[in-house]
């Protein structure tokens, strides 16, 4: 078990160096994995850059995920949600508008602080 999100990392970290790595970039997911994110790229010696992405939530329960949006507008539906797909493609599709505009705001937001970092090799 780790203490926090700051020793996984380190430990994650640990497990990785002595890997050959070229331009090395971490993608953390905001909130909790920025923080774990943040210090893998720190102990790594690699850029850091968020990955924007918001859960779509099921009709009637916004807490329980049906799937999650990325920020370039696709669609990822759990195994049990795509069974479902026909009965919800209306209300699925008004969730995926909500969070994409969500997603835009943090966008403007994480962008200001800090731009869209690349892999040396893709600049």
């Amino acid at each position: 078990m780790f203490r926090n999100r700051e020793d996984a990392a380190r430990r994650l970290a640990e497990a990785l160096k002595g890997r050959e790595m070229h331009d090395p970039l971490v993608l953390a997911i905001p909130r909790g994995g920025v923080v774990t994110g943040a210090v893998l790229a720190q102990e790594l010696g690699a850029d850091l850059d968020v990955v924007l992405s918001r859960k779509l939530r099921a009709p009637g329960q916004p807490e329980l995920a049906i799937g999650a949006v990325s920020e370039d507008g696709r669609v990822y539906l759990n195994h049990h949600s795509q069974s479902f797909l026909d009965q919800m493609e209306y209300y699925l599709a008004q969730e995926r508008r909500h969070q994409l505009v969500e997603i835009a705001r943090r966008k403007k937001l994480f962008r200001a602080v800090r731009p869209r970092r690349r892999s040396r090799a893709a600049r």
